[in-house]
């Protein structure tokens, strides 16, 4: 038989989940309450997706390549850049001023496909995928919020 003392810490631990149920609910709705629990993606998170899979992104690797007199970056200064973004992410603690701050450096759209270019030759991986991760740690990066920030900027450049 269960002792009085653990019927009262369930009793206790029903009420925190339901007061946390109630929280949320009138914080951010029940929508809020889905993408708190990670049942529904938040509407960053649908963003980043969508640009990952528009082959017409400036984030894919061959949009540069498609532009005539696109303005590129030396190879060494771009890969200064992708290994500047890949080393923004510890086991600990992730620098996302460092990784955005290597993405501001482009000021045309074909410069953040050749960035995305030459990270894929380095790390064999998309750059847009690679930034979010996912999986749980260590592979969690940067939230969703953060990446749909460099998403909009990019978006705000001129092509070259």
């Amino acid at each position: 038989m269960a002792s009085k003392q653990d019927n009262e810490t369930l009793k206790l631990l029903l009420y925190a989940g339901g007061g946390a149920l109630v929280f949320f609910t009138f914080k951010k709705g029940f929508t809020g309450l889905l993408e708190a629990v990670g049942i529904k993606d938040d509407k960053n998170a649908v963003s980043v997706n969508n640009e990952v899979d528009n082959v017409g992104s400036p984030w894919q690797p061959t949009y540069w390549s498609k532009q005539k007199d696109a303005k590129l970056f030396t190879v060494a200064y771009t890969q200064y850049l992708c290994k500047q973004i890949y080393n923004s992410v510890g086991w600990f603690k992730d620098d996302w001023s460092l990784a955005f701050g290597a993405i501001k450096s482009c000021k045309y759209k074909t410069q953040v496909s050749w960035l995305a270019y030459q990270f894929y030759i380095l790390y064999q991986v998309d750059l847009l995928s690679w930034l979010p991760g996912g999986g749980g740690w260590p592979n969690d990066r940067f939230s969703n919020e953060d990446v749909a920030q460099a998403i909009k900027y990019v978006k705000g450049l001129p092509i070259k």
